[in-house]
């Protein structure tokens, strides 16, 4: 919780950078990042080319000790207005001690490598609502949860829905995530193991000076067993605050971070689910175009 509170307590200092230009240029907003986990319809104009780097924290467990990190770089490239790919290259950092079901585990590593997919079908600014989808396969070599060696292959559907709700003020967006996923353990005589995921979540964002946003958002998340939400395996709730701030017309940094405020795991008594997720989950991006 410490890192997270350090990283919106650092990113409140760039109110003063962009708090001096207030002209109608500043005003044009990539909603993209505007709402910390939750995504934005807007890719970037064509031929846009821009290098992001994140970072996901996760902390917190049933017993014992977890602290997760995944760091990620991804190449964005707007082939038109409406169509983007961007490949990316995951790493991690897991430390894990005396956590019930996971192995101990004090290491670092490449995680995996990704790459998405994405198209708008409706433009907000010309339209009620943007309309956004996303296709994103990935591949991993490290467990995201255990820090643990594994053979990952999944693919995450997201659609994306935002709408400027005061002009210039305030934005809206929901999301929709559907995420099937086959694993297995390197030389473990078991086969590929199905699973799945799903969230949806929704949040608000609002300029509070130049392009210097803060917002919040709800969201809902869903572990599976099976590949099509069977095997129902715990669920939770997260809610958090939101920030965005673009400190030049190339550069931003956006940041969000969710506590889970209830949620259950299967067979497990309590009011959360701290064997599928974390108590405290933390996103920092930057990025640059070019």
């Amino acid at each position: 919780m410490k890192t997270a509170l350090a990283c919106f307590v650092a990113l409140l200092l760039c109110t003063g950078a962009v708090r001096a230009n207030e002209s109608a240029s500043t005003l044009d907003v990539d909603t993209e990042h505007l709402f910390g986990f939750t995504e934005g319809t807007d890719l970037g104009e064509k031929g846009e080319v821009e290098l992001e780097l994140g970072a996901f924290w996760r902390n917190g467990a049933r017993a014992g000790r977890y602290n997760a990190v995944t760091g990620s770089a991804e190449l964005k490239a707007s082939l038109s207005d409406n169509l983007r790919v961007a490949p990316g290259v995951f790493f991690s950092r897991h430390a894990i001690s005396s956590v019930p079901g996971l192995p101990n585990v004090n290491s670092a590593g490449l995680e995996g490598v990704s790459l998405e997919l994405k198209y708008r079908v409706l433009d907000r600014t010309k339209s009620p609502f943007g309309l956004t989808f996303a296709v994103i396969p990935a591949f991993a070599r490290l467990d995201e949860r255990e820090g643990a060696r594994t053979r990952d292959a999944g693919v995450a559907f997201l659609m994306a829905v935002d709408r400027e709700l005061v002009e210039n003020r305030l934005y809206a967006a929901a999301n929709l995530v559907y995420e099937p996923s086959v694993s297995r353990t390197p030389g473990s005589p078991d086969g590929w193991r199905a699973s799945s995921a799903a969230s949806a979540s929704a949040a608000l964002s609002a300029r509070v000076a130049g392009q210097f946003y803060l917002g919040g958002e709800v969201r809902y998340q869903y572990a599976a067993n099976g590949a099509f939400f069977n095997g129902g395996a715990g669920h939770g709730l997260f809610v958090g605050p939101t920030l965005f701030a673009r400190l030049s017309p190339k550069l931003f940094v956006a940041a969000g971070w969710n506590r889970q405020v209830s949620g259950r795991a299967e067979g497990v008594p309590g009011r959360l689910d701290l064997d599928n997720f974390s108590r405290n989950e933390a996103r920092l991006r930057v990025g640059y175009a070019f």
